[in-house]
């Protein structure tokens, strides 16, 4: 399997070796473009930053964030295809792929909230709770699936075994 089938399609199976060494290396060349890039943007920031009240406030936030957000969007696909393959070893569906972006909205959206406030009723303290409860499970879950456990033995329905194992193993 090539690098591009590995990171742009979402066909077939990959091992857990695979897995872990495309996610790993999605997650670092990802993370050296965020530095980079931030380092570039810190240099252009302090002439958009202006005196207030002799303060010094950012006056636009916006370059950085859709920096940022932009290169999250561009390495979406890779981390999606790669974990979809990661599934078809499992012998599930790729759609499972899309629990990681769930599991990140849900992790995004509780920490926007701050239930600690001194308004905050005792149902939206439950929610905050429930919400990180639900994206935590959620996110052990992904892992031990696709991470820890192996996949299935010889051919399934999404292709043959990444391992090269033709056969089912017999039992007796």
């Amino acid at each position: 399997m090539n690098i591009i089938h590995l990171l742009f399609s979402a066909k077939g199976r990959i091992r857990r070796r695979t897995y872990w060494m495309g996610a790993i290396g999605v997650f670092i060349t990802s993370s050296l473009i965020k530095v980079l890039g931030l380092a570039v943007f810190w240099d252009v920031q302090p002439a958009m930053m202006v005196p207030q009240m002799g303060v010094w406030q950012q006056l636009n936030p916006t370059p950085i964030a859709l920096f940022l957000w932009t290169v999250m969007l561009l390495f979406l696909v890779p981390s999606l295809c790669i974990s979809a393959k990661r599934w078809h070893d499992r012998n599930r569906s790729g759609w499972f792929a899309l629990t990681g972006p769930i599991q990140l909205a849900l992790s995004v959206a509780a920490f926007g909230y701050d239930p600690s406030g001194v308004n905050s009723t005792q149902i939206e303290k439950i929610a905050y709770l429930a919400i990180m409860s639900v994206s935590g499970v959620l996110a052990l879950w992904v892992f031990v699936e696709c991470g820890i456990l192996d996949g299935t033995k010889g051919p399934n329905r999404y292709g043959p075994s990444p391992k090269g194992i033709t056969a089912a193993p017999d039992v007796f």
